[in-house]
């Protein structure tokens, strides 16, 4: 779980919406290291729900730093 509120997922690429790379700064995740965010789901205006997976870096520090720098 997060404190913190997630992106909107229209604004995620792909691979954020996956958990291949960070919701946050977009740095590649390994599994067994990154923090799963739990399944999502999203209801689209038009169009079918679906769910997604965000996660995280494990290291929230390095993760705010890199997300500054973008």
């Amino acid at each position: 779980m997060t404190v913190r509120g997630l992106p909107p997922v229209s604004e995620l690429t792909e691979e954020q919406q996956r958990g291949w790379v960070c919701v946050w700064c977009g740095a590649p995740l390994r599994t067994g290291t990154a923090r799963d965010l739990g399944e999502q789901r999203h209801v689209p205006r038009e169009g079918v729900a679906y769910s997604w997976f965000p996660r995280a870096c494990p290291d929230r520090t390095a993760c705010a730093a890199r997300e500054a720098a973008r």
